[in-house]
C-alpha cells in the first residue's frame, strides 16, 4: 500500500525503561550536608548462616491501592522492585530477625522488623504514607538567606531523591517531573532536553536551546553563563549518587535573585561530608529496548578528613548502548568526578570544590511515521528503530585552513567540563554575615554527528542539490557501500530525475539524506556571587553581587553530505555517476559514502560579562505575616 512521509511526531513509548533491572546496595550510611552535622556511621550486615526463605507481599498507599515501582529491601542485603499491582519478591532472604524497608518517591519509608523463617516462604504486606509538603526544611534558592520553605514567600519546592532513583533517571532534567508546575521533554535523551516552568515557554519547541527562562545551577551556581545554540546546562551536569537535594522555585523571585530566570530556578545540591564515615554504592545493570546493554555505577562517600575538616567524593560511570541501539557503539558512556572538602569555622565554614566530567551522548533521532491525521509507524519501522548514521573514520581537509580533520558519527556529543571553587559562610563584625561563592571552569564539546536526517527518495531534487549535482545530467546509480546491493538507478534529464530501475523490496528507492556535522566549542568561565546579610529585629537585610566572564571558542564545520539506507542502524550509499554524453563513470562518494568534501565552515570568538547587583528585605510582621521586597540590576556586554 503506498503511503506518505512526513515530519510527524509520534507520542513514543517511555524508551528507557530497563529490564531486568539488578540494584545493589553495596554498603550505605548517611552523607549529611552541614559540615557542623554529624553522619552516623553503619557497618555492613553480617548475615545468617541459615537456609534461605523467600519473601513476597503488596505495597499499598493509606487508601489500599497499590504503589507501583516501590522498592522493598532487606536493610544491608537485597531489594525488589514493585510491579504494577503493587507485588514485590525477594528470594533467597537470610533466616532470622531482618529489617525490611520500604520506599518510594512522594510516600514517607516504612520500616519494621521481622522473623524470616530457615525456609519455605513468608507474606508480609506493606504500607507508605504519602509525604507531606517539606516546608519546614531550610531552603537556600530563590531567597537571599537561608529560611524555612513555608516562611519563603515563593513557590518552591525540595526533592530529595533516594540515590536508587537517580542512578534510575534517563536524564539529569528527569527529576525535575517530581516540581509542580514544570514541563520537561527528556525523549532524546540524556542531553538536549527542554524544561520550562509555569508557561513561559519561549523556543520550547527547539532543544538546541532547552532553557531559554530558567536558570539551571549547581550548588548555588550557574551550571553555565553561556547558553547558546545546543550549549548549555544539560551537557555539563550528571545527576549521580553525590546529589543530596533538589530545589525549585517557580516564577515570583527567580528572576531577581537569579539572571534571565523568569520560568523558574532549578539547583542541584551536592553532598557534603559529616564527622562519621559514611557512604553508598550503587550497580545498576539489565536490557532495554531490543536487547540492548546498560550498566551504571554510582558512589558517594564522605566523613571527617582531620580536626575541624570533613570531606564527600563520588562519582558515576555508565555504559548504555540506548534502548534504540544505533549499532555498533554506545548511545552515552562516560561519568564524572566530584569532591569537595569543609572547614569548620566558628560561626561558619569554608568549602573547596571540584568537579571532572567526561561522558559521550547521543540522542534520538525522529522515526518515519505515515498517515498525516493519525500518526504511525512507516511500515518496517518501530519503537526500537534508530537512523543514527554507522560509525566511520575519515579525514578532510578544511576548504579555509588546509588543516586536516577527523569526522566519525559513532563519537557523538563529547562533554567535558573541569570545574574548582570555593565557597565562604562567615560572621564579621557588626552583625553582618558575608557569604561568597566562586568558581573557575574549562568545560567545552566535540559534536559529531549526522544533520537534518530525513527520510527521501532517490528522485528527490535535494539530493541532487546536496550532492553539488544540479547541473548534471546523466545516470545516477545508489548502492549499498557495504554489500554493494542495488538500491536503484535514476535518470536526470533538465534538472528532473526519474527513477528507472530500484530494488523490488524498495520500489520507490527510499533513502536517508544527512548532512554531516561537526562542532567544536571550548568555554572559560569565572562566575561569583558576594552577599552581605545583616537582621535587626525582625528584620534582615541583604545586599551583593553577581559577577560572570566567558570567553568561547566555536567551530562549525559541514564535513560533508551523504545517503544512507532506509532502515535501522542504516548503512552509508554508494553513488556513481555517468554523464549523458560520456560512457566515463565518477564515483561521488567515497568508501565511507561521504561526498561533497568540507562544503561549509564558520569559526566564532565570543566574549561575555555579566554584572549583576541586588537588594533585598524581609520582615517577619509576626508568626502569621510576613513581607519581602528583592530588586535586581544587570548588565550584559562583551
Amino acid at each position: 500500500m503506498p503511503f506518505s512521509l512526513r515530519p510527524v511526531i509520534l507520542p513514543m513509548q517511555a524508551p528507557a525503561m530497563i529490564r531486568p533491572v539488578l540494584l545493589l546496595s553495596l554498603w550505605s550510611a548517611p552523607a549529611k550536608v552541614d559540615a557542623q552535622q554529624t553522619a552516623q556511621s553503619r557497618q555492613p550486615r553480617t548475615q545468617s548462616s541459615a537456609r534461605a526463605a523467600t519473601i513476597s507481599g503488596v505495597v499499598v498507599d493509606e487508601l489500599g491501592q497499590p504503589v507501583p515501582g516501590a522498592r522493598v529491601a532487606i536493610v544491608g542485603f537485597r531489594s525488589a522492585v514493585a510491579n504494577e499491582a503493587g507485588r514485590y519478591r525477594i528470594g533467597a532472604a537470610p533466616a532470622g530477625l531482618q529489617r525490611v524497608r520500604a520506599s518510594f518517591i512522594g510516600y514517607v519509608p516504612s520500616e519494621q522488623t521481622i522473623t524470616v523463617p530457615d525456609d519455605g516462604s513468608l507474606e508480609l504486606n506493606l504500607h507508605l504514607e504519602k509525604r507531606a509538603l517539606l516546608l519546614d526544611q531550610v531552603v537556600v534558592t530563590g531567597v537571599f538567606d537561608e529560611r524555612t520553605a513555608i516562611t519563603a514567600a515563593v513557590a518552591i519546592s525540595k526533592v530529595q531523591p533516594t540515590t536508587a532513583v537517580v542512578a534510575s533517571v534517563p536524564s539529569s532534567t528527569a527529576l525535575l517531573k517530581q516540581v509542580p508546575g514544570v514541563f520537561v521533554n527528556s525523549a532524546l535523551g540524556e542531553v538536549r532536553n527542554i524544561v520550562y516552568s509555569r508557561g513561559i515557554s519561549a523556543s520550547s519547541a527547539d532543544a538546541n536551546v532547552g532553557y531559554y527562562y530558567v536558570a539551571m545551577q549547581e550548588d548555588g551556581l550557574p551550571l553555565t553563563t553561556v547558553n547558546f545554540s545546543n550549549f548549555g546546562p544539560d551537557y555539563f551536569y550528571r545527576a549521580d549518587a553525590t546529589v543530596q537535594s533538589l530545589e525549585a522555585v517557580r516564577g515570583g523571585s527567580a528572576n531577581i535573585t537569579s539572571a534571565n530566570a523568569p520560568g523558574g530556578i532549578f539547583n542541584y545540591i551536592s553532598r557534603s561530608g559529616g564527622d562519621g564515615f559514611g557512604g553508598v554504592v550503587r550497580t545498576r545493570a539489565g536490557v532495554q529496548g531490543d536487547g540492548n546493554l546498560f550498566h551504571r555505577y554510582d558512589a558517594s562517600i564522605g566523613g571527617r578528613l582531620a580536626e575541624h575538616w570533613t570531606y564527600s567524593v563520588g562519582g558515576f560511570w555508565r555504559y548504555d548502548e540506548g534502548a534504540r541501539n544505533p549499532g555498533g557503539f554506545p548511545l552515552n558512556k562516560g561519568g564524572q568526578i566530584k569532591a569537595n572538602a569543609t572547614r569548620a569555622l566558628g560561626g561558619g565554614y569554608v568549602r573547596l570544590y571540584g568537579k571532572y566530567l567526561n561522558d559521550r551522548n547521543g540522542w534520538f533521532e525522529f522515526i518515519p511515521a505515515a498517515n498525516w491525521e493519525d500518526p504511525t509507524f512507516a511500515p518496517g519501522w518501530n519503537n526500537n528503530g534508530s537512523v543514527i548514521p554507522a560509525g566511520y573514520s575519515a579525514h578532510i581537509r578544511s576548504l579555509v585552513t588546509g588543516e586536516l580533520r577527523g569526522y566519525d558519527p559513532s563519537k557523538l556529543i563529547h562533554s567535558h567540563d573541569h570545574a574548582g571553587g570555593v565557597e565562604l559562610s562567615h560572621g564579621i563584625p557588626g552583625g553582618w554575615t558575608l557569604n561568597n561563592n566562586a568558581k573557575y571552569s574549562q568545560k567545552g564539546q566535540d559534536w559529531q554527528s549526522g544533520s537534518g536526517i530525513f527520510p527521501s527518495t532517490i528522485d528527490h531534487p535535494l539530493i541532487y542539490t546536496n550532492l553539488g549535482s544540479t547541473g548534471n545530467n546523466g545516470t545516477y546509480t545508489f548502492t549499498d557501500a557495504r554489500t554493494g546491493a542495488l538500491i536503484g538507478t535514476t535518470t536526470r534529464t533538465a534538472g528532473v530525475a526519474t527513477v528507472t530501475s530500484a530494488d523490488p523490496a524498495n520500489p520507490l528507492g527510499r533513502v536517508f539524506g544527512d548532512g554531516g556535522y561537526r562542532q567544536l566549542t571550548h568555554a572559560t568561565e569565572f562566575m561569583d556571587r558576594l552577599s552581605l546579610a545583616k537582621s535587626i529585629g525582625s528584620m534582615k537585610f541583604t545586599v551583593g553581587g553577581f559577577f560572570a566572564t566567558a570567553e568561547l571558542r566555536r567551530l562549525n564545520w559541514a564535513p560533508g553530505y551523504m545517503i544512507t539506507t532506509y532502515r535501522s542502524q542504516p548503512a552509508p550509499v554508494s553513488i556513481a555517476f555517468t554523464p549523458t554524453d560520456s560512457t566515463t563513470v565518477y564515483q561521488l562518494t567515497d568508501a565511507n559514502g561521504l561526498a561533497r568534501y568540507s562544503n561549509g565552515e564558520t569559526n566564532s570568538n565570543v566574549s561575555q560579562r555579566q554584572l549583576s547587583a541586588f537588594f533585598g528585605h524581609s520582615w517577619e510582621v509576626n508568626n502569621r505575616a510576613s513581607t519581602a521586597t528583592r530588586s535586581r540590576c544587570t548588565t550584559t556586554g562583551c
